[in-house]
């Protein structure tokens, strides 16, 4: 799990329906807000969200096609719908969290939902841009760090010293064409 931060709300999911899915957490009472959102503006929020992703949850049709499961048939249309009902979820949180950066843009929140290292929804603060010509403000640059060789036929050649390419007296073929018969 993330460390939390003082700019970032983590909002804490639940699971419903013995575990097929997913609701956000619309109460504030154990989520630190930091005073990013009010409290009234939090539960706004996780509703509104888990109303839109009321759509996208498991049907009567789909539990009864997953507990029906021992005949091993029924998994298969569970498991197209199933893929079509993460899909549709994916397409409503990506239109939602759209909606709230507009809605709160004026206070710099960016809502995110990150799927590594933990599936987790979160709303943060955004540092303002640097001001044009404001050098002073920025962050200093990446370390340059040496790379290393690609592991081909090429670094090979590039890790030996010049003079392992000394053939000596070794003469081109006569000829032409890959002829080796007329090789000095």
């Amino acid at each position: 799990m993330r460390q939390n931060h003082a700019n970032r709300i983590i909002i804490p999911e639940r699971v419903i329906d013995f575990g097929m899915t997913s609701k956000f957490e619309t109460d504030p009472y154990n989520v630190p807000l930091h005073g990013l959102l009010s409290d009234a503006e939090y539960t706004e929020v996780t509703t509104e969200l888990n109303l839109r992703l009321m759509e996208c949850r498991p049907k009567k049709v789909d539990k009864l096609l997953f507990y029906s499961g021992t005949a091993l048939l029924p998994l298969i249309p569970w498991a197209i719908r199933r893929k079509k009902q993460a899909k549709k979820r994916k397409e409503i949180l990506a239109t939602f969290i759209d909606e709230f950066h507009r809605k709160f843009a004026e206070r710099q929140l960016f809502m995110h939902y990150a799927r590594r290292p933990d599936s987790q929804l979160t709303i943060e603060r955004k540092a303002p841009p640097p001001a044009a010509g404001d050098v002073a403000n920025l962050p200093p640059p990446p370390p340059v760090q040496a790379q290393a060789p690609h592991k081909g036929a090429g670094a090979k050649a590039a890790l030996l010293p010049p003079s392992a390419f000394d053939f000596g007296d070794v003469k081109e073929p006569q000829g032409g064409g890959g002829d080796f018969a007329n090789f000095q």
